[in-house]
């Protein structure tokens, strides 16, 4: 049964108990369209939320038989000459533990064993001295992984020069992930 309002207009609401959240005095003008005003209090033992949910394992994407695929066993990034980082691929995450972010700005000095520093400013060295055609292997170093341990790693380096001025403008690593 149709609800009229004062006017004799027809409705779209039907004759609507309180049992179902519905304001039973009328329609409310809501952008010109007649809605019922809904009382959520009245409303709430109809209401529900469904989450589906579906697990997933990272480690099935990075992994095969338990250690690194060949794919997730290094990363890239840019330096300057005082080994700064200046930009890191997403790589590094899943590697060391480490965001990007958290990453760039920082020297690299700051990620490497203290025994090792000695090691691979000699291989910076190398590089700066080097025709930036050539490309610099490192010694094999531990990296500080972010929730602890040490990662070994060997770094392929080379420089990039600009053409115009023959200033540095940066260093190339490709950083590879060594045994486990």
């Amino acid at each position: 049964m149709a609800k009229f309002n004062e006017n004799n207009s027809s409705s779209p609401t039907s004759n609507l108990s309180s049992s179902n959240g519905l304001d039973e005095s009328g329609p409310s003008m809501v952008n010109g369209n007649n809605i019922p005003t809904i009382d959520p209090v009245k409303l709430a033992p109809f209401t529900c939320f469904i989450c589906l949910v579906k697990p997933v394992d990272h480690r099935d994407q990075r992994t095969e038989n338990g250690k690194p695929s060949d794919e997730y066993r290094h990363f890239s990034s840019k330096h300057s000459a005082d080994a700064k980082y200046l930009s890191v691929d997403q790589m590094a995450f899943p590697i060391s533990g480490y965001l990007p972010q958290e990453l760039i700005g920082n020297s690299e000095y700051n990620f490497v064993h203290k025994d090792d520093i000695k090691s691979l400013s000699d291989t910076y060295r190398q590089v700066l001295a080097s025709n930036h055609e050539e490309f610099v292997v490192s010694d094999i170093y531990r990296f500080k992984m972010k929730h602890g341990g040490m990662l070994p790693m060997r770094t392929v380096a080379s420089s990039l020069f600009n053409p115009f001025t023959h200033e540095l403008e940066f260093i190339t690593h490709q950083n590879y992930v060594i045994g486990e």
